[in-house]
């Protein structure tokens, strides 16, 4: 952190986790023929005509366990079919239901089965109840079956092993437990056997790469050793033309920079920036995000990474960003990372200045009315602000950065509020060095600040550090030698 010699504000370089959520459900997008149609039809009749009935899911998928013990192969394969597309799909909310009417346990002896149809039909609908029931997760870490499950892709083909890791991935996801015992089970070690053996289908690279980027949030610093082995494997993702892949890899790129900020040389040093900067600009929400969040991450580190970043051409991308997006989240990791490069050095405000990232931002404050985009706006603001020296300080105001910062003062957040007033006070500070009249002292009372310092007083009440620092700036700027400083009404 560095902090202004005159001013108490610090910069702010914050990191952001992941807010995405981690779990994922498994749909189902397996084309039947009309035959296969007819034939699992028929095969579902001849157990119970309910199945194909107009019940609701959670009483069809009872009847279909209440039936799969007693029937043949044939049957029971087509019941676990029926039973996988019940749970399948994001629109499907039935998996905790299942769990909590005790037929897990049913489901898992077909774990064991040595029928690959079998194995993936069940495993496919195990993966969809976990992803909706933590204590279904619960369940199977209190029965091991986790360790069990990585010894299957130890030894599985292709197919087997896809399945089995998306149920480990969600379950990883939902449990800090389950993240540790895998990781001390070596799974790290099943993973990178997978990923050193080429070629390797597209299903299974992205499945691969999904529990990858799970995996790299680490909890525990003694893990950190085993998931920064990942690191030369996710570089190699970077050449996929498959979006989940590169949306994960980047996710797992920012998962790693979270667990050990002392990555972040290694990762810039070591990732394609340019690649990244490009898929800024992407039109997929799920790419453009962890994209931005990456390059915001990178920032986090010193001159030279962001110095990097900027070469690399991040700021007119960035920038694209704020002016086509009205994503609100997308805007707000923008911001975050405009933020992160201001609170680096005078230099960098140099580039932000001439590339007017101030039109951009005010733009932006137009736009949306949402309150965190705000927030992101008002700290690329404070930090273009505490890096200035007086000649940038000029030269922001002459962009408009007084009309912007000023806009704070309203907030009802007293910390950003003083944050603004140390911004005031800088601006009108440097204003007072140019000649006999300050005309940055001018300028802010024309467009109301002053009146907008008098409310503040008003409505301070007890909050004694905010009236202070409003009366310091009232004292230096707008009073005589001889004038005592008096609170008014409030403007109307």
């Amino acid at each position: 952190m560095k902090t202004m010699e005159l001013y108490a504000s610090k910069l702010r370089r914050q990191n952001r986790d992941q807010q995405i959520t981690s779990k994922r459900v498994m749909g189902d997008n397996t084309a039947e023929n009309e035959g296969a149609q007819k034939t699992l039809e028929k095969l579902l009749n001849e157990v119970n005509p309910l199945l194909n009935s107009e019940i609701s899911k959670v009483q069809r998928v009872i009847c279909a366990f209440g039936a799969i013990d007693g029937v043949d192969a044939s049957h029971k394969k087509a019941l676990l079919v029926y039973i996988r597309k019940m749970l399948s799909g994001y629109e499907s909310d039935i998996g905790d239901q299942i769990f909590k009417l005790g037929f897990l346990p049913k489901l898992l002896q077909f774990i064991e089965s040595k029928d690959e149809e079998i194995y993936l039909n069940a495993a496919w609908a195990l993966t969809n109840i976990v992803a909706e029931s933590s204590d279904a997760v619960k369940y199977l870490r209190a029965n091991k079956v986790h360790y069990r499950l990585v010894e299957i892709i130890g030894t599985a083909n292709a197919k087997v092993r896809e399945q089995t890791l998306w149920i480990l991935g969600n379950m990883c996801a939902d449990s800090s437990e389950v993240h540790e015992e895998l990781l001390a089970a070596s799974l790290d070690d099943v993973i990178i056997n997978i990923v050193s053996h080429q070629p390797i289908s597209i299903g299974l690279l992205k499945i691969t790469c999904w529990v990858i980027s799970v995996l790299c949030k680490a909890r525990h610093s003694k893990f950190l050793v085993r998931i920064k082995r990942f690191i030369p494997f996710l570089l190699q993702f970077f050449s996929s033309d498959n979006l989940s892949v590169l949306s994960d890899t980047m996710w797992a790129f920012h998962h790693l920079i979270n667990s050990e900020r002392t990555l972040i040389e290694v990762i810039r040093k070591s990732v394609p920036l340019d690649v990244v900067c490009s898929l800024m600009r992407h039109k997929e929400l799920p790419v453009r995000r962890p994209a931005l969040r990456l390059i915001g991450d990178i920032c986090l580190g010193g001159s030279s990474d962001v110095a990097a970043v900027i070469d690399a051409g991040a700021l007119p991308c960035i920038l694209h960003v704020l002016e086509t997006n009205t994503e609100s989240e997308i805007l707000r990791e923008a911001a975050w990372c405009i933020s992160n490069v201001a609170a680096d050095s005078t230099k960098t405000i140099n580039c932000l200045i001439s590339m007017e990232v101030l039109k951009t931002l005010r733009a932006v404050m137009e736009k949306t009315s949402k309150k965190d985009v705000h927030k992101e706006v008002f700290w690329c603001l404070a930090n273009m602000l505490i890096n200035a020296d007086d000649v940038q300080v000029g030269q922001l105001v002459g962009q408009g950065i007084m009309e912007a910062i000023t806009e704070f003062l309203t907030f009802k957040d007293v910390q950003l509020v003083m944050i603004a007033l140390d911004g005031v006070d800088k601006m009108l500070h440097c204003g007072a060095k140019t000649g006999e009249i300050n005309k940055n002292a001018a300028l802010f009372e024309d467009i109301g600040g002053k009146d907008m310092l008098n409310t503040l007083l008003y409505e301070a009440g007890t909050n004694l550090t905010l009236q202070q620092r409003v009366d310091e700036i009232m004292d230096k700027y707008y009073c005589d030698e001889n004038c005592v400083m008096e609170v008014d009404d409030p403007p109307q």
